[in-house]
């Protein structure tokens, strides 16, 4: 452990610049300088900062529970505008486009510069992940079954993928029952294919451009962990407490590794190697190739990593109660 700050904050930090940014559930967006956790400056919102903040450009972009997307100076943390409403999710940021999506289910584009809105799809439900953009198409999913595919430019639709229903026997009990499939963290691109997690148990992989389910893997527990995909493999964690590595194309399990917890934490991958947290407290380090561990640090108590781990340089940055950076003193 290099330094850790107590700080109300359950989302994971952005990193650009010698600095992380942060929000947490009092309202406030800061910058801490990377080397020492110490606070750079403060911008004040009206309600809980529950968003990942987005860099781009000189300037950070994050949500507020207030309804406001706010685009800040990322030296000074100056607003730069605001826009209404982003009460949703995490932004994403390509291209000179900022891409959110709304609680009510809208995805909104706006111009990274003046905050104007350039279009908005109407038809998600409840919708709190980031969207991934790739290639000229925003893939968002809604926690109610839907992964949609739209136009960049224009927001029309391309397709959609429907989960459809589960048997929700799959936890441990003796009880059942049959419910619309949900997802539980935001999708990531990679070798032409969408990858997502559902409480079915399930890792999804559907094809990017038609929108066809090419494979999926169930866990037996909720996948909450947003997948990374790397070289024709992609990284997960599970609730049954397993990370997990499968071949992209096929969805053949390549290895896995039990942490002995509940793994929801979003990994990060740099260098040969994967990092994830689990709600255990701990962070690993895990061989790429072979999923054997490389080394395992605990982060103390009630600190859950449920959100994800972001590695920048030599050093690992997390949030969850407490703000952690690890690496090379």
């Amino acid at each position: 452990m290099r330094w850790t700050l107590d700080r109300d904050v359950f989302t994971f930090p952005a990193v650009a610049d010698g600095r992380l940014y942060l929000g947490d559930e009092h309202g406030t967006v800061f910058a801490l300088g990377v080397a020492d956790g110490e606070e750079q400056w403060a911008f004040e919102t009206d309600d809980w900062v529950y968003s990942a903040p987005a860099v781009s450009d000189g300037t950070v972009y994050v949500a507020s529970s207030d309804g406001n997307l706010y685009a800040l100076d990322a030296q000074t943390g100056d607003k730069r505008w605001r826009q209404q409403p982003a009460m949703g999710s995490s932004p994403t940021v390509v291209d000179g486009t900022v891409y959110i999506v709304d609680w009510g289910g809208n995805v909104h584009a706006l111009d990274a510069e003046t905050g104007k809105k350039r279009w908005r799809f109407k038809g998600l439900d409840e919708a709190p992940y980031a969207p991934a953009v790739t290639d000229g198409t925003v893939y968002a999913l809604s926690t109610r079954r839907y992964l949609y595919a739209l136009d960049a430019e224009t927001g029309d639709e391309r397709w959609r993928f429907d989960i459809g229903e589960h048997d929700g026997g799959i936890r441990k009990g003796d009880w059942r029952y049959i419910a619309r499939a949900a997802t539980t963290a935001g999708p990531t691109v990679a070798d032409g294919t969408v990858f997502f997690g559902s409480d079915d148990g399930n890792l999804y992989a559907v094809d990017a451009e038609t929108g066809d389910l090419r494979w999926r893997f169930d866990t037996g527990a909720w996948v909450r962990s947003a997948p990374a995909a790397v070289d024709g493999t992609v990284y997960f964690g599970s609730q049954d407490e397993n990370v997990y590595a499968l071949d992209t194309a096929t969805g053949e399990k390549q290895w896995a590794f039990d942490t002995s917890w509940l793994v929801n934490c979003n990994p990060a991958i740099a260098d040969g190697t994967l990092y994830v947290g689990n709600r255990g407290s701990n962070v690993y380090a895990l061989d790429l190739d072979r999923g054997t561990k490389q080394w395992q640090l605990s982060v103390g108590d009630e600190t859950h990593l449920d959100t994800g781990v972001v590695v920048a340089g030599e050093s690992l940055y997390a949030a969850s109660g407490k703000v952690i950076a690890v690496g090379p003193e």
